[in-house]
């Protein structure tokens, strides 16, 4: 899942939400950096046994949150790559991209066919509530970024570097709202292609991410968790 699906159901809490967002933003940040959910529920358990100054300690509370929120995070991604219908939905838009490339072309089909439904399941769920995409950046934007940093570094093990110059940037550049337009949303997979080093998808890639999209909105209701 995406940022926003991950999120919608847990922005009264935005320490929470600054947690279920940390393995998608260390992908952009740096790949030596993985906040996994062991590691997660044992930087918890530590917390936690300081229970006696927990009530009083609101820093503490919101690493709680925090933490609480990456072991979440990863809940739901084992929950939603399970799903049947993700598993069928994203087969079906693979097998689609491949017949516009052929299956001799280096486009990672597979791989375009499992983030495309993330993403758009994203932009889904903010048509259905035009001040969902709003409130969640509102939330990510009021968040205490030196607390962000601390909570990261329990749940990384080590200094997450440029962690918090990359929340102003992903408040700044509200990537987010690309995904209700066709070409943009092209734009930004280039991004995401350059980054792992895949080949750019060209214009021949817009009419089958209007399909994508209708696929994805019309099965949203079995994707999204409950």
């Amino acid at each position: 899942m995406n940022y926003l699906a991950h999120a919608y159901r847990f922005l009264d809490n935005p320490y929470f939400v600054a947690g279920v967002a940390l393995p998608d933003w260390l992908s952009v940040v740096g790949r030596q950096y993985r906040a996994r959910s062991n590691a997660a529920k044992i930087a918890l358990a530590d917390l936690l046994r300081q229970v006696d100054t927990l009530a009083k300690d609101v820093d503490r509370a919101l690493v709680g949150d925090f933490l609480n929120g990456v072991i979440q995070h990863h809940v739901d991604d084992d929950a939603f790559h399970q799903n049947e219908t993700f598993i069928l939905t994203s087969a079906k838009l693979s097998i689609a991209l491949r017949a516009i490339h052929g299956p001799d072309s280096s486009i990672r089909s597979g791989f375009l066919g499992h983030i495309v439904v993330e993403l758009l399941l994203d932009d889904t769920l903010s048509r259905s509530d035009q001040n969902l995409l709003r409130e969640y950046y509102r939330v990510v934007d009021s968040l205490d970024r030196k607390l962000v940093c601390k909570a990261a570094t329990l749940a990384v093990g080590k200094d997450v570097v440029g962690l918090d110059t990359w929340i102003d940037r992903f408040v700044k550049e509200r990537f987010l709202e690309d995904y209700s337009d066709d070409r943009r949303l092209l734009r930004r997979l280039n991004q995401i292609m350059k980054r792992v080093g895949l080949e750019q998808l060209g214009d021949e890639t817009l009419a089958w991410l209007a399909f994508c999209r209708e696929e994805v909105n019309r099965l949203s209701s079995e994707l999204l968790p409950k």
